[in-house]
């Protein structure tokens, strides 16, 4: 990693956000998260776009009953399909400045589109991720684990291949863990990016199916764009980890 992000704004921040969540019978968990973002947010220029896959679990129903509540767009798949193809499939159904890829095993604990939309006032950023915390719905956010600080990779050794792991606090982190930090990659559980820009990249590598896809779309920002990747520590949420893979 390259130590603390230096935010030089020279744009305008973006104004649109676009939430794109992949759903598979995980009825409860969305109604959890539904329910966190009703209360957070705070931002009125928001799509909140759920790609179903197939689900049997009353998800759809739930989803037709929340969009009088939240500007929430459903869009039944009728089966699975890679976490790639979806988040594909959603970003071809808005038009928002900045889309959002988002689990639907988080719970937001405060209003986080302003934290994850100020980073591209710089033209630099190209991907923002946010401070996860294990989910410990019945104590405060500030006390539960920390999850994940952004994506680093395993110092290579000529016996192991490198391998990408996400961050979790250690007390030398201590000074990063409430700013903004220039990280390798983020968690695909929640990252944002301009829309266009990931367009261009031609969006998740769908030769994936469930994992490092998001790790290998960062490194694509990194390497064809020459943009930065930071992890806002300023914002955090809750993370169910690994619920959405079963």
């Amino acid at each position: 990693h390259s130590g603390q992000a230096c935010i030089s704004p020279s744009l305008p921040a973006p104004q649109t956000i676009a939430y794109i969540v992949i759903n598979l019978n995980g009825a409860a968990m969305l109604e959890d998260l539904f329910h966190s973002f009703e209360r957070t947010n705070r931002h009125a220029a928001y799509d909140l776009i759920i790609v179903d896959h197939g689900s049997e679990d009353g998800s759809l129903e739930l989803c037709e009953a929340w969009k009088s509540r939240l500007n929430l767009t459903l869009l039944a798949r009728g089966q699975n399909h890679s976490f790639s193809a979806s988040n594909n499939y959603g970003v071809q159904h808005t038009n928002a400045d900045v889309v959002v890829f988002l689990n639907n095993d988080i719970v937001l604990a405060h209003d986080i589109t302003p934290g994850l939309l100020a980073p591209f006032a710089d033209p630099d950023v190209g991907m923002v991720g946010m401070k996860l915390y294990d989910r410990r719905p019945e104590g405060a956010l500030e006390r539960s684990p920390i999850q994940h600080l952004g994506v680093h990779f395993n110092d290579y050794k000529r016996s192991q291949p490198i391998a990408a792991f996400e961050t979790r606090y250690a007390p030398q982190l201590e000074y990063i863990a409430e700013d903004m930090w220039d990280v390798p990659a983020v968690t695909g559980a929640i990252m944002a990016c301009r829309r266009t820009e990931f367009e261009d990249l031609g969006g998740f590598d769908e030769g994936y199916f469930y994992g490092l896809e998001d790790v290998d779309l960062c490194l694509k920002y990194r390497l064809h764009r020459s943009q930065k990747i930071i992890c806002n520590n300023q914002i955090g949420a809750y993370h169910v980890r690994a619920y959405s893979r079963s």
